[in-house]
């Protein structure tokens, strides 16, 4: 049973034969072996060891058994075939069948985590197309309604155009990652400024030139529940968040 049992317990037989190879490692040494035949025997010494040599001379006839001898001169018997127990043979299958499969189940996990991350990098980024849709479609309106507005009633709405840094502010009040705003808000931007309805130029706001976009396509009527001025909404988002 000692080879059996070693290699249950996950001893691997060894490649080099010298300083006993084989034997040495997964059986015992032989006079350690002879000792523990006499104690079970219980017979005299001169007839134990002679049953033993001969037993032992049979075995390695036979091919049943291997011998090896480490380089302090002790020698070594070790069984040829290994008997084990059932949970012990389910556990050298199981190992065995690691030891064998293990670069396909590492391969299988990676591929299968990369799905996973492409995949979710699909979702994510088919989600961040919607809202920057959404976010363009917000601001061209928001720019309509300012030159509807300035024409309708310059009083409430004294310039026609919207500052992009505080358009910005105020479609993505929501978002609060740096990362996230700066990435969405180019994406609309870009879309913004490429729409032929939209002029960008440069206005004096507060003493300073700064970029401001222009809604210069046809205005129509928006429809009354549209009919809120830019300046209004930011009035209502500054009460929103004092509120919050």
């Amino acid at each position: 049973m000692t080879r059996g049992t070693r290699i249950c317990s996950g001893v691997k037989a060894p490649t080099d034969e010298r300083d006993g190879g084989e034997a040495k490692v997964l059986g015992l040494e032989k006079e350690s072996l002879r000792e523990a035949v006499k104690r079970k025997t219980k017979r005299d010494a001169e007839n134990a060891d002679e049953i033993f040599d001969r037993v032992l001379a049979d075995l390695d006839k036979f091919g049943m058994i291997i011998k090896g001898t480490d380089v302090e001169g002790f020698e070594y018997v070790a069984a040829v075939r290994a008997d084990f127990t059932l949970p012990c043979r389910i556990k050298v299958t199981a190992r065995e069948w690691w030891e064998a499969n293990r670069r396909r189940v590492y391969t299988f996990l990676v591929l299968m985590a990369g799905l996973f991350y492409l995949r979710s990098r699909a979702l994510a980024s088919a989600a961040e197309s919607r809202k920057v849709a959404g976010l363009v479609q917000e601001a061209l309106d928001m720019l309509q309604e300012q030159e509807f507005g300035y024409h309708a009633d310059p009083v409430t709405t004294t310039e026609p155009y919207i500052v992009p840094v505080h358009l910005r502010d105020l479609i993505l009040k929501d978002e609060h990652s740096p990362q996230v705003r700066q990435r969405v808000w180019q994406k609309v931007a870009k879309i913004v400024e490429g729409n032929a309805n939209v002029r960008t130029n440069e206005e004096e706001v507060r003493g300073e030139y700064t970029k401001v976009w222009r809604w210069v396509g046809s205005v129509g009527t928006p429809a009354r529940s549209r009919r809120v001025s830019f300046a209004d909404r930011s009035m209502r988002s500054l009460i929103d968040d004092d509120e919050e």
